[in-house]
């Protein structure tokens, strides 16, 4: 599916996050798209999507209103109403938390009405928007070339004439052109290679806070082809095993070792914004506590040095994403310390 925020300097979000989480209202109102969504509204009529509205021909054609989020979308919105041209207020039939995640892009219907999987069109290569920069150039597996919008908003930006993006097929190549000069800058380090530059003359590693949470998941579901959710893990499904796995993963170590210090530990997998709890807390690094805690819930050392509890042994596996080396330095440590 072709995906509209990858050309961010060009296409603006309509509701997005700033790094602390908080809500930022770069344009005024309006949403996103999805080639599923674009083909329903093409085979419905606006009455019939929100038969509550009051101005639907109006919602449709001012907004050209999407929802990335097609099916659970359509089945909480009540109606819409365009009290105006620049102006969409969207009714929920309930309390939908999450309702920031449905609304990004604004996309132009007249260039795309009728256009069908939006993905096979030249708009996925030379977009429009309402950001400082237009798309001058696109070549594939090459670059991609932005120049300034000169009917951008904002008449004192962009201070750039022109940012050219390289397609570079690997981090360490990219970072071999940035050391170089070759390239003023790059994104996505992992923490090692971040580390490496600070030490490099000449080049400035900027670092920010991040939604991101490096988490370790558990099944609770019995093992099987396919699994059944409806009966506990065997091992997993003891709190008292899953409590004594947290208590003996040194969380601060692995953040110092292994990500040089670049991070934070994490207390939930919301940890930025006014939603992340304040007074949750993980517990700490406490290999001794986690043996009573095992030992209290009869989980014995056997003759094999493998916990077990009954005829049940405490055998895990564990996986990653492939190619990952810092990944896999930290599944070492947990085997280590398991």
């Amino acid at each position: 599916m072709w995906d509209p925020s990858s050309y961010g300097p060009r296409i603006e979000q309509l509701l997005a996050l700033d790094g602390r989480g908080e809500r930022l209202m770069p344009l005024a109102s309006g949403t996103c798209s999805s080639v599923e969504a674009y083909k329903l509204l093409q085979s419905t009529s606006a009455r019939e999507l929100f038969p509550g509205s009051r101005a639907p021909e109006a919602a449709m054609t001012g907004l050209y209103l999407y929802f990335s989020c097609l099916d659970e979308a359509h089945t909480i919105a009540q109606s819409i109403e365009t009290p105006d041209a620049l102006t969409a207020i969207l009714h929920f039939r309930e309390v939908y938390a999450p309702y920031l995640i449905l609304f990004e892009f604004v996309l132009p219907r007249h260039v795309l009405e009728g256009a069908g999987d939006v993905s096979k069109t030249d708009y996925g290569r030379k977009p429009l928007g309402t950001g400082p920069f237009r798309v001058a150039e696109f070549a594939a597996g090459d670059h991609l070339t932005l120049e300034r919008n000169m009917s951008y908003r904002n008449k004192d930006r962009p201070i750039l004439d022109r940012i050219v993006f390289r397609f570079i097929a690997s981090r360490d190549a990219a970072v071999l052109q940035l050391k170089a000069g070759e390239v003023d800058a790059m994104w996505s380090l992992l923490e090692s290679q971040a580390a490496d530059l600070e030490k490099t003359k000449d080049v400035q590693v900027l670092t920010g806070p991040s939604s991101q949470v490096w988490r370790l998941e558990f099944n609770l579901a019995k093992p099987g082809d396919p699994s059944d959710p409806n009966i506990p893990h065997p091992v997993l499904g003891d709190i008292a095993i899953r409590r004594a796995l947290t208590l003996a993963t040194p969380k601060r170590q692995i953040v110092d070792s292994l990500l040089s210090g670049k991070g934070d530990i994490a207390n939930s997998l919301v940890s930025i914004g006014w939603a992340a709890p304040q007074d949750l807390m993980q517990e700490s690094y406490d290999p001794a506590k986690a043996k009573e805690v095992l030992d209290r819930a009869g989980w014995t050392t056997r003759s094999d040095g493998i916990r077990a509890k009954g005829s049940t042994r405490a055998s895990l596996t564990i996986s990653t994403v492939a190619q990952d080396s810092v990944r896999e330095r930290i599944e070492q440590v947990l085997l280590d310390e398991w």
